[in-house]
């Protein structure tokens, strides 16, 4: 487990499928953990991100402190470079520049417009990040089953047990076993 959760790292078209077929979520989610460059006046820095698609902070019910958070279409590849700024590290490496939505700022070499600063103390429950990217899918990496690499949450509906969803997510499982 991570943070109390049961860890599963989930293929991504069995999360997508997940995502379409479950009637017991108000929004499902995945991210992963990724390093990323971060290339600004000096030294080049390492940072710790998570690449997560746009209902993660739905889910969550967080609102940005400073801009917005991601929009669907910027899950796609293809869409504008994005990028969310944990509050302590746009405070710490951006000294508080209220400003910051809108700039660009390199991340492992491409340009990425800062579009929101989520409020100071937020966290996704046992990960730690400096910065929030969008997930860039293509057709062929949403179709990817064979590589198990994400984490997902979800949020029940009012009224759904967790009895009730984990039912729900084992038949649909049991379908894409016998379907793939």
């Amino acid at each position: 487990t991570n943070a109390g959760f049961p860890q599963n790292t989930p293929a991504p078209a069995n999360y997508f499928d997940w995502k379409a077929q479950a009637k017991s979520y108000t929004h499902i989610a995945a991210f992963r953990r990724q390093s990323l460059t971060l290339a600004s006046n000096g030294e080049p820095t390492r940072l710790e991100a998570m690449q997560t698609d746009a209902d993660l902070f739905p889910l969550l019910g967080v609102q940005p402190f400073l801009g917005r958070t991601f929009q669907p279409s910027e899950d796609n590849a293809g869409a504008p470079l994005t990028v969310v700024l944990n509050h302590s590290f746009w405070r710490n490496r951006f000294g508080g520049d209220r400003q910051i939505v809108g700039k660009a700022i390199l991340l492992d070499g491409l340009k990425h417009t800062v579009v929101g600063v989520m409020p100071a103390g937020f966290t996704v429950p046992g990960f730690e990040t400096d910065v929030w990217v969008p997930f860039a899918w293509t057709p062929q990496g949403k179709a990817r089953r064979g590589s198990h690499f994400l984490q997902v949450m979800g949020r029940l509906r009012p009224g759904v047990t967790l009895a009730q969803a984990q039912s729900e997510l084992a038949a649909i499982a049991k379908r894409l076993e016998a379907q793939y």
